[in-house]
């Protein structure tokens, strides 16, 4: 992240002084630990193979319960898809997650795994990529769960209650990394995106420091658009400009709304 961009966010914040940023702050190192499971703590992303195996594993044991007759509320077909739902969840695939989860018969499953499965569901709904979707998360679905501060936030966020959203990051901030780094990935734009709207500048500079830890968000489309956005708010339409149209090269969302911005 460049010295400009973090004089920005503390201009926001109203820390002026210039030593404060002498040199860009070093990312903090990030420890492995031997699970990777939204329900615990988080791990950086394994290689490819390892995801592949694991899938192959898993995928396998699915294909033993297809032999069965089918029944409506096959037990261990269920448990199989809900094995499925969290591994896709925990690579960022949230379409495929989702679809697993929601896929599962009601009474299938028992009232512990029932209860997993409607968290990994609400969780893939509010990290649900698809244009135009407005996350519908009942109340309560993540209560008494990790990181539930984050994701009601997130919830919040995604539904544009940007205020309740950032009073929601406040003291949560740390919390978002202890999540599987390709969930972090997505969670992170909607987050900063509120409280840039809602003007809490300093949870919103919590949240740029958060993107130094993950390169390609750093360099996104979404971190220009949120620039410009910034930039916007406080009348520097130069500037502005400058960010939406760096934004705007790209194919996804964020480069969409740029271009509406330009307009």
């Amino acid at each position: 992240m460049n010295r400009y961009i973090l004089r920005v966010i503390a201009f926001m914040v109203g820390l002026t002084s210039g030593a404060a940023f002498a040199a860009d702050p070093e990312p903090a190192e990030v420890e492995p630990v031997p699970d990777e499971t939204v329900l615990g703590a988080a791990r950086p992303m394994g290689e490819a193979p390892v995801f592949y195996m694991d899938m192959r594993d898993a995928m396998t044991g699915l294909a033993t319960t297809q032999g069965a007759p089918r029944m409506p509320n096959d037990a261990s077909r269920s448990v199989h898809h809900l094995q499925l739902a969290e591994r896709y969840l925990n690579k960022g695939l949230i379409l495929e997650a989702l679809s697993f989860a929601e896929g599962i018969p009601a009474g299938a499953l028992s009232p512990d795994l029932a209860q997993k499965r409607d968290y990994l569901a609400a969780v893939a709904r509010v990290l649900d990529p698809r244009p135009g979707s407005v996350p519908q998360v009942a109340e309560g679905a993540f209560s008494a769960m990790p990181q539930q501060e984050v994701f009601e936030a997130l919830a919040h966020a995604r539904a544009g209650r940007v205020t309740q959203a950032a009073a929601g990051m406040v003291s949560h901030v740390d919390d978002l990394t202890e999540l599987p780094v390709p969930l972090q990935v997505r969670a992170l734009p909607y987050l900063l995106q509120a409280t840039i709207e809602a003007n809490d500048w300093a949870t919103s500079r919590a949240l740029v420091l958060a993107f130094q830890d993950h390169p390609a968000l750093a360099d996104s489309a979404a971190f220009s658009f949120l620039l410009g956005q910034t930039a916007l708010q406080y009348g520097e339409r130069l500037r502005a400009f400058d960010h939406f149209a760096i934004a705007s090269g790209s194919a996804d969302k964020w480069g969409h709304r740029a271009r509406l911005r330009m307009v």
